[in-house]
């Protein structure tokens, strides 16, 4: 109990000097005084005052365009008459799990706020899309300088239809707190085991962190499959089944600190 009483003392002089680790402390006194309830976290701080996460939202909104124009080609192969009647199209679509700090991509976050707060974690992607299809003019053929063209059997370069999609993307996270046998504070170097003791005895509790950001975003390409894109759904890994709630196959307790 004697220790409990010194991380608290810590906990609350932390809180009083360094308003930069909002965050960090407030998982922190979560732990100590939840008693193991889930907990909301404010991941749109994390994109927003972190440059890991400006990366992960930059990441997930590539290969949420990825996924979409993926499945919309699967779609117009399916149902070629789309071409001609200019069809509108919404579907919806979910990614498995994704590790937050597993590669440059999606990396660990940068500041020592959100490295005490959430640590690497585990996040997937939902969208809702709507597709259009549309013939091309001028004008909208100047909007594919640069890009992938069709070339006739005669030698012209011609693009008859373009999409106009529009996604509302929601990142959805999630991260076990707690503290690891063998595992130490990046910042201090304090050991894992000085707090970890906390919930062998019950005064601390480990417990869910869970937050979302949203974003919606459209933009007009050609009709080459895969061809605007730098990320293909090898990189994302679309999810079977339901399109919301956790992906199946996601761990009852995602990768923690």
């Amino acid at each position: 109990y004697a220790s409990f009483v010194f991380w608290a003392g810590k906990l609350e002089a932390a809180e009083a000097i360094r308003p930069d680790l909002v965050d960090g402390t407030g998982s922190y006194r979560h732990f100590l005084f939840g008693k193991g309830a889930k907990r909301d976290v404010n991941y749109e701080r994390f994109i927003d005052n972190d440059s890991s996460g400006a990366k992960v939202l930059k990441s997930a909104s590539e290969d949420a365009r990825s996924g979409a124009l993926e499945q919309h080609d699967l779609i117009l192969a399916a149902n070629p008459q789309y071409f001609s009647q200019c069809q509108k199209t919404n579907f919806s679509l979910r990614t498995q799990p994704v590790g937050v700090g597993s590669d440059d991509r999606y990396p660990y976050p940068a500041t020592e706020n959100w490295q005490k707060a959430i640590g690497a974690h585990i996040i997937w992607m939902e969208m809702d899309v709507k597709a259009e299809v549309f013939e091309s003019d001028e004008q909208d053929l100047a909007l594919l300088l640069g890009g992938p063209q069709v070339c006739t059997a005669e030698g012209a370069t011609e693009i008859k239809y373009q999409r106009r999609l529009e996604i509302s993307l929601t990142v959805h996270m999630e991260d076990r707190y707690n503290f690891n046998p063998g595992g130490a504070d990046m910042a201090t170097g304090a050991p894992d085991s000085a707090n970890g003791r906390f919930e062998l005895t019950g005064l601390g509790n480990e417990f869910l962190n869970y937050g979302k950001v949203t974003r919606k975003f459209d933009f007009t390409t050609n009709l080459m499959p895969g061809s605007s894109v730098d990320h293909t759904t090898d990189d994302i890994k679309l999810g079977e089944g339901p399109n919301t709630g956790r992906p199946v196959g996601s761990r009852g307790n995602p990768a923690a600190r």
